[in-house]
């Protein structure tokens, strides 16, 4: 005998009983696992839709913070140049109308202003000079 009709005799279910046995197990374990597949793939997307959802809102929490954070440093960035252009504008000043008051000093003399305890010079027509933070 060949082969192929002896395998469909064995695997014949009217015919042998190890063919209904396996088409039994076959039966008993692939619906339930089929079940158990559909079921845990439903789990699975909600599983990472949720994670998805979570991980958009830690991103939102993240940015907001870190703008708030650079907010803030940009301020007492401006905040401390704006105190050191008063500090020198108060100075120079100072010097000016010393100088215009006591008029002993022409408009090209050299001035030293004093500008965060350091000496910088400067004249009395010289344009604005920068102060270095």
């Amino acid at each position: 005998m060949k082969l192929l009709p002896r395998l469909k005799i064995w695997l014949d279910p009217r015919r042998s009983f190890a063919a209904r046995l396996l088409f039994g197990l076959f039966l008993a374990f692939l619906i339930p696992g089929t079940i158990l597949v559909f079921l845990l793939e439903g789990r699975v997307r909600d599983l990472r839709d949720s994670s998805l959802e979570q991980f958009g809102v830690v991103r939102r929490v993240q940015s907001s913070l870190q703008l708030q954070q650079d907010t803030s440093f940009r301020a007492e960035w401006i905040e401390r140049r704006a105190a050191a252009a008063e500090e020198a504008a108060w100075a120079l000043g100072s010097a000016v109308g010393l100088a215009w008051v006591h008029g002993d000093v022409s408009p090209d003399a050299p001035v030293t202003v004093e500008v965060r305890n350091r000496r910088v010079p400067a004249t009395l027509s010289s344009k604005p000079f920068y102060v270095p933070a």
